[in-house]
């Protein structure tokens, strides 16, 4: 299951298990009260039969004196007790007070709580099935769509290759003088490289580990974006450094970073590389600060109209797996991305 998918099916079944959670909860609270209420009715009915024969241990009596604010023949409840005050006939200063212990009380309606928790759990073992079952069928539909994107996706990165290799073949063999050959180049180069972020979105990179100088990676893929952005100044202070990783992530991870910093250039700009002490950033300037560094690594997040918004996502999803930790910072009209390697996969 794919992570779309999964956060779908988890929100679908929250929202109909919490949804029918808190109707339950509510129905059977207004239950509750109500069968509280009923207690307290039966124990005033049992208190008005005790009036008349005083036969049982279950309640105690007083005589009080009358007061004409007192209420008569009404369950009442003080600190300590539930009681009732019932008129004498034959006396009219005093009248009969028949209560039962509060406490006594608390225990008959927390026993009455505890059936209802326990018939509450039961309930929510049917809803929570009831709820997996209603959320794999409404992932359904999203499923058949996304199998349906994906291998779309995959045909067009099955398609996409031939005829982008075939062109640089073919641009290779003109003349490279020729204006027009090097932008018919420069384009096929950029369909390579969205063809190489689709393959990587749909997990299509080898999963090899190799030690390599990661300097002379980054100094190649610096060289292949000095031909595509010759407007724009690359600047590289790249001291030596060995790594121990896979080299297609690696060079997907400066490919995209190298990418997104010559697109959101401005005119004439600069782009700066350094790698040090295991420690590798690209800074660019930037005609426009970052809107919202925190959704920047996001998949499908654009803050222009360009772009298909995956690269930097697969940049975030590249550092992850190869355990290398990545932050934007931004200052004035320069934007920094920065990698910090991990220290027992590097070496000088």
């Amino acid at each position: 299951m794919k992570a779309s998918e999964r956060e779908s099916f988890f929100k679908s079944l929250a929202l109909y298990f919490v949804t029918i959670e808190i109707l339950i909860g509510f129905l059977l609270y207004h239950n509750y009260r109500e069968d509280v209420g009923s207690l307290k009715q039966q124990l005033f009915l049992e208190m008005k039969n005790f009036n008349f024969n005083f036969e049982g241990e279950k309640f105690s009596l007083d005589f009080v004196p009358k007061q004409t604010e007192a209420p008569l023949l009404e369950l009442r409840e003080d600190g300590q007790t539930l009681y009732a005050l019932f008129p004498l006939p034959a006396n009219q200063r005093y009248l009969l007070k028949i209560y039962y212990p509060k406490a006594d009380f608390r225990e008959q309606t927390r026993a009455l709580m505890g059936r209802y928790l326990l018939f509450m759990l039961l309930l929510s073992a049917v809803v929570g099935a009831m709820a997996f079952g209603f959320a794999r069928y409404t992932l359904r539909p999203l499923r058949g769509a996304l199998e349906l994107t994906d291998r779309f996706i995959k045909d067009i990165i099955h398609d996409l290759n031939t005829p982008v290799s075939a062109i640089l073949i073919n641009t290779s063999m003109l003349n490279r003088e020729d204006k027009a050959v090097r932008r018919i180049e420069k384009s096929a180069k950029l369909i390579g490289m969205l063809y190489r972020n689709l393959q990587e979105y749909q997990g299509g990179l080898p999963q090899q580990r190799d030690t390599f100088r990661l300097d002379t990676l980054v100094a190649e893929r610096l060289a292949f974006f000095e031909s595509l952005y010759p407007s724009l100044a690359f600047h590289a202070d790249l001291a030596p450094t060995t790594l121990t990783a896979n080299p297609d992530a690696l060079t997907r991870i400066v490919d995209n970073l190298l990418s997104n910093a010559s697109k959101y250039n401005i005119k004439e700009g600069e782009v700066t590389l350094a790698l040090s002490g295991g420690t590798f950033s690209i800074t660019n300037t930037a005609a426009v600060p970052i809107r919202s560094p925190r959704n920047l690594f996001d998949r499908f997040y654009k803050e222009s109209e360009r772009g298909i918004g995956i690269g930097l996502h697969i940049v975030k999803k590249l550092c992850d797996e190869e355990r290398i930790a990545i932050a934007v910072t931004q200052a004035e009209n320069r934007v920094t991305f920065t990698c910090t390697l991990p220290p027992e996969q590097t070496a000088r």
